[in-house]
């Protein structure tokens, strides 16, 4: 078996056998991978600490032609302010969740590990501003893989930031009012000039927007959009959760 060593954040974790642990862990550069950790469970392992779920480390690991064995592993961040609260807890486990059931195995996403660490660090940071954290994670998520589409435009004529255009889900296709008296979900003119700025910039620029009415109804817009994208490819509702 051939060792190596990898950094990358720790998305899932489930018991496996009597005092063993299966980890995924979305690493910085071969992608999501599972790890087994041999006697994690055993009462005595030192490296159970620094197996929790968020923790950014460097990890250890001995490669068999099947699967990763877990040796050593050293923490880097564990995010410890957005574990002492119940809300950021929360948007914690949902954005780890939808990048695991989103990316498969072996699959290097450099750009979905930075988002991931710095989606943890801000969301630790400033917990009071999880809406719009974790709606830009989303929103960032499904548009570097492909799964949104990098301009909002009508399908039938092109018109782009129309009065109120509306994503039809059977379709998974925006048309503007002019093209299509269908129910749908409606996206304003201010809804789609805030998708291309959370799409667009770094996540932190997210924090620095200030709430206002016009906001929140454009996050609710965004946030309906982005819950459909995900119950059509995960094939059912997504929500947070406590």
């Amino acid at each position: 078996m051939r060792t190596l060593q990898l950094q990358g954040v720790i998305i899932s974790k489930r018991d496996f056998g009597e005092q063993d642990k299966l980890f995924n862990i979305f690493t910085e550069k071969e992608g999501k991978i599972e790890i087994i950790a041999k006697n994690i469970r055993s009462g005595t392992s030192k490296r159970s600490s620094h197996m929790e779920l968020f923790n950014h480390g460097t990890f250890f690991l001995y490669k068999s032609p099947t699967h990763y064995y877990l040796n050593q592993c050293q923490t880097i961040d564990e995010f410890q302010k957005l574990k002492s609260n119940l809300d950021t807890i929360s948007a914690g486990y949902f954005a780890a969740e939808i990048l695991d059931k989103l990316t498969p195995i072996a699959d290097p996403h450099e750009d979905l590990f930075q988002l991931m660490v710095d989606f943890l660090r801000q969301l630790g940071e400033y917990p009071q501003k999880n809406p719009i954290l974790l709606l830009t994670f989303k929103l960032q998520l499904l548009s570097k893989l492909g799964i949104l589409p990098h301009d909002i435009e009508c399908s039938k004529c092109g018109s782009k930031l129309a009065p109120a255009t509306k994503y039809i889900p059977e379709e998974h296709s925006f048309y503007c009012e002019e093209c299509i008296d269908r129910n749908g979900v409606t996206l304003s003119p201010s809804t789609i000039k805030l998708f291309y700025f959370l799409t667009r910039k770094h996540l932190s620029e997210s924090i620095r927007i200030k709430s206002d009415h016009q906001l929140d109804l454009s996050l609710n817009e965004l946030t309906m959009l982005t819950d459909l994208y995900l119950q059509d490819h995960l094939g059912r509702p997504m929500r947070v959760r406590i």
